[in-house]
């Protein structure tokens, strides 16, 4: 079924009779690299007769049990809409051989997710394929009423840190700003700010509580205006 997905290109993947629609893009890759259509829902409204083979994104889901994702097993996932006692279930049966975060630290605390819904025996399961599916919810933004001159942004502070620190960042005129964190090998770990901003001067929080310790790369893109600076997180 899956009304809501289009153009999609995809192989069948068999599990006792269930059949799985499985991409062959990520679900997580950006909308303007992945034209498949991702809904917004909540898990309280998750159902197979409607969403199966759907992309569907989670906002504010919540793994009930940390530990690291292993293959063929079953996750509880929660979101504000349901309890532990209605928790959804998170699978990684049916994709083993493709999954590129089996052996990683299941994610602890808020994050927004973008998953496949597949059925199971009527049931509507979630499942993704890749890491970048995981969206840690790392950020709050606060800003005063100061319009500076020019574009810029600070050195974050404290830094070192453990496990929050603020970035600092001016905005001379309403463009639109990405802010973005990266790993010393480049890898994306985090989104800070994706969004039309008016002149001012803005302060976000990044928490680096389910990150490793080692040297990261915050980004900022206001316009024509780029900077990036190094911050280092201590445990």
């Amino acid at each position: 079924t899956g009304a809501g997905m289009t153009d999609l290109v995809a192989e069948f993947n068999s599990s006792e009779e269930t059949r799985v629609l499985i991409p062959e893009e990520s679900p997580g890759v950006s909308s303007s690299d992945n034209e498949l259509p991702v809904t917004e829902v909540e898990l309280v409204d998750l159902s197979s007769d409607e969403h199966q083979s759907m992309l569907v994104e989670i906002q504010d889901a919540e793994f009930v049990f940390g530990g690291e994702f292993e293959p063929e097993t079953d996750y509880d996932l929660i979101d504000p809409s349901v309890d532990i006692d209605d928790a959804a279930t998170f699978t990684t049966h049916n994709f083993t051989d493709e999954l590129d975060y089996i052996g990683d630290a299941i994610p602890e605390g808020l994050l927004d997710l973008t998953a496949l819904v597949i059925d199971f025996y009527g049931t509507p399961e979630l499942t993704t394929r890749s890491g970048d599916d995981f969206e840690v919810v790392v950020s709050s933004e606060t800003v005063t009423n100061e319009i500076p001159d020019e574009f810029a942004v600070e050195q974050n502070y404290p830094n070192p840190f453990n496990p929050t620190t603020q970035i600092r960042y001016e905005i001379a005129e309403e463009t639109h700003v990405r802010v973005e964190v990266f790993n010393s090998l480049g890898q994306h770990v985090a989104n800070l700010v994706d969004a039309n901003r008016s002149p001012g001067v803005y302060e976000v929080t990044f928490d680096g509580s389910n990150l490793t310790s080692g040297t990261y790369i915050f980004r900022i893109e206001a316009g024509d205006y780029v900077q990036s600076r190094q911050m280092m997180l201590v445990k």
